[in-house]
């Protein structure tokens, strides 16, 4: 009986009423029951983790040994002609047009990862000698007080020699040179 008593003092200590003892009760045995049921469903269940690694070398092999690309892009199945294995001019054939794809997907990645104002100055180039505060401006990494530092530089030096004049301006760098010099020349 000195476990009852203890229970009751400490109940009788926490100041709970009747209905908020039953409620708590109520809900601790509902979590209990719950984890009790994920567990007993965890001890008999057959799930284990899928390994992969099998499956991925098997589809590559099978890739490789049972199908090839021909020229009109039409998938040959190798077994129905009889050969079990890629012949050397074919997977030679396949490694270039993959490697195709792959520099064609690349430039395309490359392009996207431009900003709007490499986008837009996609082959062309700017004379920073010349150029209005405006066109300095449309340069990456180029915003109104740029601009103007580069404009009074070049006032106050008779212009810039080279490109690689422009990092003596405050405020451009090698990094922000180097994303400049594909859009800048010197005339």
């Amino acid at each position: 009986m000195k476990l009852k008593d203890k229970i009751t003092g400490l109940i009788q200590k926490l100041s709970f009423t009747q209905a908020e003892l039953k409620t708590i009760l109520f809900i601790s045995v509902i979590i209990i029951a719950g984890f009790s049921i994920k567990y007993v469903k965890h001890l008999y269940s057959d799930d284990k983790p899928y390994n992969y690694t099998t499956a991925d070398l098997s589809f590559k092999s099978g890739a490789e040994k049972y199908t090839a690309i021909n020229d009109t892009g039409t998938v040959i199945n190798l077994t129905e002609q009889g050969n079990d294995t890629l012949t050397e001019d074919i997977r030679k054939e396949l490694e270039e047009k993959i490697k195709t794809v792959e520099d064609s997907v690349s430039s395309e990645i490359q392009k996207n990862k431009k900003g709007k104002k490499e986008a837009a100055l996609e082959g062309k180039t700017i004379d920073i000698n010349t150029a209005t505060k405006e066109e300095l401006i449309s340069l990456p990494g180029i915003g109104e007080a740029m601009a103007e530092r580069i404009i009074n530089y070049r006032n106050d030096h008779n212009g810039f020699k080279k490109p690689e004049d422009i990092m003596k301006v405050k405020g451009i760098g090698k990094k922000k040179f180097n994303k400049l010099k594909e859009y800048i020349t010197v005339n």
